[in-house]
């Protein structure tokens, strides 16, 4: 089983509130697989997370999206960042979304 399934989720919707609506002044940087922002998920707690948001249309991005989670939810080291949640959903046009959330 795909340990995906055992992270917490999170909405599109808290994510898009959380980026400033994935606002170019947010974005920290981008690769060929997505681009990454800075947001934060707790206002009160001032919660800062980085947020990689894969572009779908690239090929084998889905697929890319599993194997990610699924290695950065098992491994440890001090030189990675530990994968808090992820989000896999539609955005506000229909379109298929898929987001990690460190």
């Amino acid at each position: 089983m795909s340990s995906i399934n055992f992270l917490p989720k999170v909405s599109y919707q808290t994510l898009h509130h959380a980026t400033g609506g994935f606002s170019p002044s947010n974005q920290i940087g981008s690769g060929g697989f997505g681009s990454v922002y800075k947001g934060i998920l707790n206002q009160e707690e001032n919660n800062v997370v980085a947020i990689k948001v894969l572009n779908l249309q690239q090929k084998g991005a889905s697929k890319r999206f599993v194997v990610e989670c699924n290695a950065l939810r098992n491994i440890r080291h001090r030189n990675l960042v530990k994968i808090l949640t992820c989000c896999s959903c539609t955005d506000y046009n229909g379109n298929d979304f898929k987001a990690l959330v460190f």
